[in-house]
């Protein structure tokens, strides 16, 4: 049957089945009736629609929407297989600068700002931290020496340091390189003892404090390189024996104290050394005691392969939980320590952390040197004959004396340094 259908907008005449017309009727009842279709054609082929949009970089992403995506603006991503004709139909556009919305509503933006695009690169020359248990450095002072100076290492955190006798003096002169210098804390009886060695480009202050701790041995210091400024605190706990009477219990009250002070500290904070814990353990009541103390006041332990030859991890790194101090985990390696006789006697794993800061320019000093390719030989003959002209009169102590004062004078003209 045909019905006609009368609008404001149109009159049309339209074939339709009869058990529809109550339908129909209540949809003219509804609303205007909206055109149809001409047979042969697709509903909505030129309608520009809306498709909400993902854009990121990174680990951030900002949803959006674009507009005037349509038919006209389609293009086909053709595959490997020629004969595939059901391609992906695909908008190509260039992406748009990213805005951040800031509105009352989400329907309504009062205003956008464009974000700049932060790229992170690594410090092609990074400061670098290294950790190690020298159990004694006494026999093997040549050897961390050494190791500091192929390794490059601008902070060294030494505990066992074993020192606190008489003939320390000769021993730092060997454990010290040219050009570093050292913070130590001995321990008033044998053993123990923490000690940082660093680069005398590095500005380096030994901080004081009036608390006092009985479980463990600590050292600190504020440091300032570049745009970095933290504090290094190197810690060493022994473990518990008869004859230390250490408690456990007792460490983690005055461990709970101690990390109730630095947390609170404007600056960066890293704590190093050795708990003498068994981090790697799960099980172990007091790890996990341990690891929740550092959780309790904002701080994590970043280091995650063993520092012991038993396959334990006992020496830390701690940092704070949103630090971005260093670059990426920390290394344990092995660098077979020898004691004077070459026989490796570390028992723990060096760790080396490298921080997000440059090393600071190398300290220039002036070095006055002699030019002996420049002497005339010739001159200088003449002039060592004219000292030891007369010299009849004198005596062994009168010609030595001579020789000396005439060299002097002309080490002062003809021989004069250069810088």
């Amino acid at each position: 049957m045909f019905i006609t259908l009368t609008n404001k907008l149109y009159t049309k005449s339209v074939r339709i089945a009869s058990g529809s017309i109550s339908h129909l009727v209540n949809s003219i009842r509804n609303g205007p009736v909206k055109p149809l279709t001409r047979r042969g054609t697709k509903a909505g082929r030129s309608l520009i629609r809306k498709i909400k949009t993902v854009t990121g970089f990174s680990n951030t992403f900002y949803h959006s929407t674009q507009n005037g995506v349509h038919s006209r603006n389609l293009v086909s991503l053709k595959t490997d297989d020629q004969t595939q004709s059901n391609a992906i139909p695909v908008r190509i556009t260039q992406c748009p600068a990213i805005h951040r919305h800031c509105s009352l509503t989400p329907e309504h933006s009062t205003h956008s700002k464009v974000l700049p695009i932060i790229r992170r690169t690594q410090v092609i020359n990074p400061l670098k931290l290294y950790t190690l248990n020298c159990r004694s450095v006494k026999n093997k002072a040549l050897s961390v020496s050494d190791l500091i100076i192929s390794n490059e290492i601008d902070l060294a955190a030494l505990t066992e340091t074993w020192l606190g006798t008489d003939i320390d003096s000769i021993v730092l002169g060997d454990l010290v390189p040219e050009g570093y210098d050292i913070y130590n804390t001995p321990r008033k009886m044998r053993g123990g003892g923490v000690a940082l060695i660093y680069n005398k480009s590095i500005s380096v202050r030994l901080l004081t404090s009036d608390l006092t701790f009985t479980q463990f041995e600590h050292l600190e210091c504020a440091i300032i390189s570049q745009n970095t400024k933290l504090r290094l605190c190197i810690i060493y706990r022994p473990p518990p024996s008869k004859s230390n009477k250490l408690c456990v219990t007792t460490f983690f009250e005055e461990w709970s104290q101690y990390l109730s002070v630095h947390a609170l500290s404007p600056e960066e904070i890293i704590i190093t050394g050795d708990l003498n814990f068994h981090l790697d353990v799960q099980q172990d009541t007091n790890s996990q005691r341990f690891i929740q103390s550092l959780h309790e006041h904002g701080l994590k332990q970043i280091v995650d392969q063993p520092t012991h030859v038993r396959g334990h991890i006992l020496d830390v790194v701690v940092i704070r939980e949103n630090s971005r101090l260093l670059q990426a985990n920390p290394i344990v390696d092995d660098q077979y320590i020898c004691d004077s006789n070459g026989i490796v006697s570390c028992d723990h794993r060096g760790i080396t952390s490298l921080m997000n800061s440059t090393k600071p320019p190398r300290i220039q000093k002036t070095i006055s040197i002699r030019k002996y390719r420049n002497i005339d030989v010739g001159d200088f003959e003449r002039d060592i004959a004219s000292v030891l002209k007369t010299t009849c009169e004198l005596g062994l102590d009168g010609i030595v004396d001579l020789y000396h004062e005439g060299v002097k004078a002309m080490n002062m003209h003809r021989l004069k340094p250069r810088q």
